[in-house]
This record gives C-alpha cells, sequence and structure tokens, in this order.
C-alpha cells in the first residue's frame, strides 16, 4: 500500500495595510508632503473619524478632507 502525504503550502504573512495607507504611500499627491504633513493629515483624518462617532465608510473622504486643509496651510 503506498504512503501519500500532503504538504501544505506556507505563504509568507504580510503586515496588513489599511486602505487609507494604501491610498497614501501610492498617490503621487501624497509623495510631494513632509512627514510632519503626513502626520497632521493622519491626525486631522482620524479626528473627523472620531467626531462622526467612529462611523466607518468615510475613510478616504476624511483623509482627502484632511490633506485639502494641510495643503492650504501650506501656501
Amino acid at each position: 500500500m503506498a504512503k501519500t502525504t500532503t504538504s501544505k503550502v506556507q505563504t509568507p504573512t504580510k503586515k496588513p495595510v489599511t486602505r487609507l495607507a494604501a491610498d497614501a504611500t501610492k498617490s503621487a499627491a501624497a509623495r510631494s508632503l513632509t512627514p510632519a504633513e503626513q502626520r497632521q493629515i493622519e491626525q486631522l483624518a482620524y479626528s473627523f473619524y472620531e467626531q462622526r462617532g467612529f462611523q466607518h465608510g468615510h475613510d478616504r473622504e476624511d483623509w482627502l478632507r484632511a490633506e485639502a486643509i494641510v495643503r492650504s496651510r501650506r501656501s
């Protein structure tokens, strides 16, 4: 009787990336921001999320709103 073996293929685990973070790192506009501006946007976008009572589904809107505010301060 032949012995059968099964081998499990393990894929490397990757750190999950939030959609917000992925959008930020992929956009050309975000690359032109200083680290301090990036942090300000993160904090401001989170504050919008807090003000909405932690209601999900508005992350991109919050991010773009915060980014516009931070960029307007630059001028």
